[in-house]
């Protein structure tokens, strides 16, 4: 009876062992998972940092390509109205005197 008692107090502690073996094992491999998460975060969001900054530096690179074609379009046409007031201020004074004394 002794014998089977022994036993069972040395099945027990295997087990507890086992059990305590089991559990450090599952903490270093959490450690070891949390570590790649955290190396996964930082690579990717770096990565996303590094795709928004080009989207950004493109978008703002187009936007300015617009702002100038727009200006330069606009000078284009202050410039031809320009030309034209030159041109024709007088006789756009003559009709503007003309219809204002024809009333």
């Amino acid at each position: 009876m002794d014998e089977v008692v022994k036993k069972i107090i040395e099945i027990e502690a295997t087990g507890k062992a086992i059990v305590k073996s089991a559990e450090d094992q599952k903490y270093t491999v959490e450690k070891e998972l949390q570590g790649k998460r955290d190396q996964f975060d930082k690579e990717l969001e770096a990565e996303t940092k590094a795709k928004v900054d080009k989207i950004r530096s493109e978008t703002e690179s187009t936007m300015n390509g617009l702002i100038d074609e727009q200006k330069d379009s606009n000078q284009s046409t202050i410039d031809t109205l320009i030309q034209d007031y030159n041109e024709n201020h007088a006789k756009y004074a003559q009709e503007i005197l003309k219809k204002i004394t024809e009333v």
